[in-house]
């Protein structure tokens, strides 16, 4: 029988986004893409997702793959002495053109053919997470909104990054909390959810000082007091993924399955860390996990 599964790729900067490009190819290359219906994603993991949907075509996956070994690294993605800091233009430039141009009309298909991809944003006037369904005409502008950090790449719309929001793990679609109770999509059999790993105290100061002297003050004041509650957030999201593991381990849960992907440690320290060294490592320990995971699915 056929699963239908939910891919939700978290947020995480280049932490996260480096390990999914070795582990959503290395899934792909062994076929355990195949059942996914949803692929669901926020922040950088929206310039993965939607190869996570046309990498089945002849070669993607080892393209992806390479294009993050060797080009998402440097002074090119970013450098604190070049305004803006972060170089998204680079990388919408690199999915436009060129080998790793996105496929954009092998992605229509896909989705016509009942494929769902979902981009977790936030809006910048009230600092509150939404939800799109782009199609292949405007998702990489989109993916570009969902990337956009006010203070390191101003927005070029009224959308920015979703990470500091309660959908900074893209769940709602599939699971959410309603009067205190988790509820669930009964549409989906599984749910893949990878997060990233939380960073080492000393990191977690520099996002902090990230969100309150350069994401902040950019933003109206609602969007302020949303931003701030960075923290709860994160914990809002792990806290329902920590209950289900729990209800699943006493076998009291009715929902779908969750499966609960998260790396081991993290070589890239911080979301902004670009070093091409540390990015490799974690490319390598993506494809490590994706390689242990397709074992437990067999």
């Amino acid at each position: 029988m056929t699963k239908r599964i939910y891919l939700g790729l978290g947020s995480g900067g280049l932490r996260l986004g480096s390990f999914c490009a070795g582990f959503i190819p290395e899934l792909g290359r062994r076929g355990k893409l195949e059942e996914v219906t949803t692929t669901a994603a926020c922040s950088v993991n929206t310039l993965i997702a939607p190869y996570a949907i046309v990498g089945h075509l002849p070669g993607w996956w080892d393209k992806i793959e390479d294009f993050w070994r060797n080009k998402v690294h440097g002074k090119q993605v970013f450098s604190l002495t070049r305004n803006p800091p972060l170089n998204l233009d680079y990388l919408d430039n690199c999915f436009r053109e060129g080998e790793t141009r996105l496929d954009t009309e092998e992605l229509d298909k896909r989705l016509s053919d009942g494929h769902k991809l979902i981009f977790a944003l936030t809006d910048r006037q009230t600092g509150l997470p939404i939800n799109v369904q782009p199609q292949g005409k405007d998702v990489l502008e989109w993916a570009n909104h969902a990337c956009s950090i006010p203070g390191l790449y101003n927005p070029k719309g009224n959308y920015m990054d979703a990470g500091f929001t309660t959908e900074n793990i893209p769940l709602s679609t599939v699971f959410w909390r309603e009067e205190g109770k988790i509820k669930f999509n009964p549409d989906y059999d599984e749910a893949w959810i990878i997060t990233n790993t939380p960073p080492e105290n000393k990191y977690k100061i520099i996002t902090d000082l990230l969100i309150n002297t350069v994401v902040s003050p950019t933003l109206p004041k609602a969007a302020r007091k949303e931003i701030r509650k960075y923290r709860q957030n994160v914990k809002y999201a792990r806290d329902i993924l920590a209950e289900i593991q729990t209800l699943q381990r006493w076998d009291v849960w009715k929902g779908p399955r969750l499966r609960w992907i998260e790396p081991k440690h993290s070589y890239v320290r911080t979301i902004m860390d670009s070093n091409k060294e540390r990015i490799n490592r974690n490319v390598d320990l993506g494809i490590q996990m994706a390689r242990d995971f397709a074992r437990q699915l067999n």
